[in-house]
């Protein structure tokens, strides 16, 4: 069985204003976690080529920069991304002329 339980007007707003304070520090102290997680843990950089794997040709390949055919069982450069994906297929002549790779 259910009781009314009455209480004072004072009581009723007190109870009012402890339940606002405790709602902006609850906010607060989530902020704050939230500012420490951002300076710990920063946003990732975005994708990225990272590297290029030599990989020789089964069949001919157009080079993503030249746009010049790479012929069949030729070396070309696959690239890395930082996100884990492969990019795009470059000739050696491409990476010379960006000076990624120096002769």
């Amino acid at each position: 069985m259910r009781q009314n339980i009455s209480i004072s007007e004072q009581s009723r707003r007190q109870i009012e204003e402890l339940a606002a304070v405790y709602g902006n520090m609850s906010a607060a102290i989530e902020e704050a976690v939230a500012r420490l997680h951002r300076c710990h843990y920063p946003p990732p950089d975005p994708p990225h080529v990272v590297g290029w794997e030599p990989v020789v040709l089964a069949a001919p390949a157009v080079c993503a920069e030249t746009q010049r055919e790479i012929p069949a069982f030729s070396t070309a450069y696959r690239e890395i991304w930082s996100d884990g994906r492969i990019g795009a297929i470059l000739s050696r002549e491409a990476l010379v002329e960006d000076g990624v790779i120096v002769e």
